[in-house]
């Protein structure tokens, strides 16, 4: 499938007609380049972030296409840090709360000549809600906060009768497409019209037509394509084939696409060792871990084609996989990692006050302590079991606490259902560490319910709990031998050496990672001696895969396989590849 125009923001569910409002804003009176936050140099705002009140106000005049006159309008966001009203013309038209989720508003029919829109923004970095890696004292781990407006910002026109969303839900076979409208035309004599729509599929130049009567319907790729060899054609990040689909309903014409694919997880059994296996097949995650940093736009990069070389840069050393790192990155990033086909393991943005000891040195440094050292069972999953003394437990909880895991589950329901169609997406990370954990069992639980054609690393780099598809370790400072159990092992979080290959940035005293080099030959050797030690020995014995840390340098943490602004590789790919 031909990569589609990159700057459209919604590539799952597009349109034909749409006007992007990024540009030039004013932010608390001083001019701002959106979607770029304020803190950045993309940005070049140079006034004050907040105001006296620690609100951001944004104002944008805009007028609306002439030719879209008498249209319904919908004002969409990819998304707004931390919390967000929304009024158009003096009008208040709605809020948002969290920041790493698309919301739309309905503006109605707008009339002709410009329009004054506001967005009041407030980014305390409140732990309530999820906030990633963001400090506002950045520093080793810790990066530079964004604040308000950080993705796209746009609007479309819209009939009264429309798609509002579709379902994808894949198999080898075919696909299982589910509906969701906005019907607001009813028909003669009080009752609704019958519903119809039309749907063309496009494969290898040719094309199907197909009308259904119902919101849900199956494509039965065999039998649709059955003069055309090779289909039903399955996705695989060797051969990411896409079909793409245009699905008519009345006057509204959306334009998306699928694959066919399946994920699984299998246990050990007396005859096979546990392991993923995609489309029935087995596959080892060879994965490095993407923060999603840029040097320019902190929380995104200067254009979505650098979203596209990044991807390509790590195929080129043999990755399979992208550990999405505590953020959520706009659609245009997963419609790219499904065209390339770079599998995802995306992480829940993570909440909740973080504590160095109990949720990274333990799991990362101490597992050979355990179970000498005494911690809580309510960060172990310890209180999950009986599901009623659980909610019985929540309820003591500070009303802090109770709203910030409230949201929590809110926000893992969204993630669920803005990443559903991507066939890229093949696992999730419910807790990273200790970061933010309670109830790691029932949130398994419920992420499966909602979404059971994924994996789940209930907790990543932590103690292991009753329920999750992966026993998951994080190893820095070290090579251990480990050993697969039941469950597939897979090491989420590897390596990590520091080298700095640009000292001219920021010396050793300024520079974080695990276990310095001092040149690329050091880096290689460290590399190889991880793979070989550590890797290598238990490959066909239970390991299912491991996350390498990292894409690249994050402002003072230097080891990235490339520096932060990707100028340079510190491993030259002419002397050699350190991970084939």
């Amino acid at each position: 499938m031909t990569i589609r125009d990159l700057d459209y923001p919604r590539p799952q569910l597009r349109r034909d007609r749409y006007k992007l409002l990024n540009g030039i804003w004013y932010l608390n009176g001083s001019p701002i380049r959106v979607p770029f936050p304020p803190e950045s140099r993309a940005s070049g705002f140079h006034g004050e972030i907040r105001n006296p009140k620690g609100e951001l106000v944004y104002e944008k005049e805009f007028a609306v296409p002439g030719e879209w006159a008498g249209e319904r309008i919908l004002l969409h966001f990819g998304a707004v840090d931390q919390l967000c009203g929304v009024s158009l013309d003096g009008a208040h038209i709605g809020r948002h709360e969290g920041g790493y989720l698309p919301f739309t508003f309905d503006l109605g029919r707008l009339e002709g000549g410009t329009h004054l829109l506001r967005v009041t923004a407030r980014d305390d970095l409140s732990t309530v809600y999820p906030y990633g890696k963001q400090s506002r004292t950045p520093k080793g781990m810790w990066y530079t906060m964004v604040s308000g407006i950080w993705q796209s910002v746009w609007i479309e026109p819209v009939p009264d009768a429309r798609i509002d969303a579709l379902k994808l839900m894949p198999d080898r076979e075919g696909i299982r497409v589910r509906l969701f409208t906005e019907e607001k035309n009813p028909g003669e004599a009080g009752g609704k019209e019958p519903f119809s729509c039309e749907v063309v599929l496009h494969a290898d130049g040719m094309k199907r037509t197909l009308r259904f009567s119902g919101k849900t319907f199956r494509l039965d790729i065999a039998r649709i394509f059955k003069d055309i060899p090779g289909h039903p054609h399955l996705w695989t990040p060797d051969d990411p084939y896409l079909y793409e689909m245009d699905i008519r309903f009345g006057e509204d014409l959306i334009h998306s696409y699928f694959a066919l694919r399946t994920v699984e997880v299998r246990n050990r059994t007396a005859r096979e060792m546990p392991g993923v296996f995609l489309n029935g097949k087995r596959i080892f995650l060879k994965g490095v871990l993407d923060q999603g940093y840029f040097p320019e736009g902190i929380y995104v990069p200067d254009s979505p084609e650098e979203y596209l070389r990044d991807i390509v840069r790590m195929k080129e050393f043999g990755f399979n996989t992208l550990r999405k790192h505590a953020k959520v990155e706009p659609e245009q990033y997963y419609y790219l990692c499904d065209c390339l086909g770079m599998l995802v393991m995306q992480d829940i943005v993570n909440s909740g006050r973080y504590s160095l000891m109990f949720d990274t040195v333990l799991p990362t440094v101490g597992f050979h302590l355990w179970p000498f050292l005494a911690v809580p069972k309510s960060r172990i999953g310890g209180l999950t079991t009986n599901l009623q003394h659980a909610a019985d437990e929540h309820m003591k909880l500070p009303g802090r606490e109770r709203f910030r895991r409230r949201f929590f589950e809110y926000q893992l329901r969204g993630t669920l259902k803005y990443l559903f169609n991507h066939p890229c997406v093949i696992a999730y990370t419910i807790f990273n560490e200790g970061w933010g954990q309670y109830d790691s069992d029932r949130l398994y639980l419920l992420a499966k319910k909602l979404d059971g054609s994924r994996t789940y690393d209930t907790a990543s780099g932590w103690f292991k709990g009753e329920y999750s598809d992966f026993d998951s370790l994080h190893v820095y400072y070290r090579n251990e031998r480990v050993r697969p159990a039941r469950r597939p092992l897979l090491l989420t979080e590897v390596g990590g050496f520091e080298y700095n290959a640009e000292p001219e940035a920021g010396g050793p005293a300024n520079s974080y990672g695990y276990g310095k080099c001092t040149s690329e030959e050091e880096l290689r050797k460290r590399i190889r001696h991880m793979l070989e030690g550590m890797i290598e020995p238990v490959r066909d014995k239970g390991l299912a895969g491991y996350i390498y840390t990292q894409l690249s340098d994050v402002e003072t943490e230097r080891n990235g396989i490339y520096t932060y602004d990707r100028r340079t590789c510190k491993l030259t790919l002419s002397r050699g590849n350190p991970f084939s």
